[in-house]
């Protein structure tokens, strides 16, 4: 079978429903079309003012923080980017967007400790993620861990072979099986 075809048609009026009844659907899009193009430019402090703007707009839109956390990582504002993914964390405390985010911090920190349990977390959230359990795998072998460095790395492996974290993890394992 091939793909599948699918076009989308713009509605004239969206009427939101919930805790998004009441919202300026326009303006919510206005507002987050400038904050990805301010991303996408890397003009990093426009594009937090910009989704911080979706947020007063529409709270309960409490995912738009990873985007917030992952601009205050590009301006290598870690207080900043933990306290955006924790908010998410608050309302989703199985979101494994942020709890890999928290581990790349922790990683990048050096504390592996904390980084290895943030993806374990991460990889029971989403299990066919390849990203944590690669992470699992890097973190296991720089601890001496060979076994359970190559149980990880073939798992990556299967999880999605054409993904780059396979390609990583096959280059890995050769490095290791020497």
């Amino acid at each position: 079978t091939g793909p599948i075809g699918v076009k989308l048609q713009r509605i004239a009026s969206l009427v939101l429903f919930g805790p998004l009844a009441g919202v300026d659907s326009k303006l919510l899009r206005a507002d987050l079309v400038a904050a990805e193009e301010a991303f996408a430019k890397g003009d990093f402090d426009s594009a937090i003012i910009d989704y911080k703007a979706v947020l007063l707009r529409a709270p309960a839109l409490t995912l738009v923080n990873l985007q917030i956390g992952n601009a205050y990582r590009q301006k290598k504002e870690t207080a900043k980017a933990v306290e955006a993914f924790e908010t998410v964390l608050k309302s989703d405390p199985a979101n494994s967007t942020a709890l890999y985010a928290l581990g790349e911090i922790r990683r990048d920190e050096g504390q592996l400790d904390a980084a290895q349990e943030l993806y374990q977390k991460a990889a029971a959230a989403s299990p066919t993620w390849p990203k944590p359990i690669l992470r699992l795998a890097i973190i296991a072998s720089d601890k001496g861990d060979t076994v359970t460095a190559v149980a990880q790395l073939k798992k990556t492996m299967t999880l999605d072979p054409q993904s780059p974290e396979a390609v990583q993890a096959e280059g890995l394992l050769q490095k290791i099986s020497r």
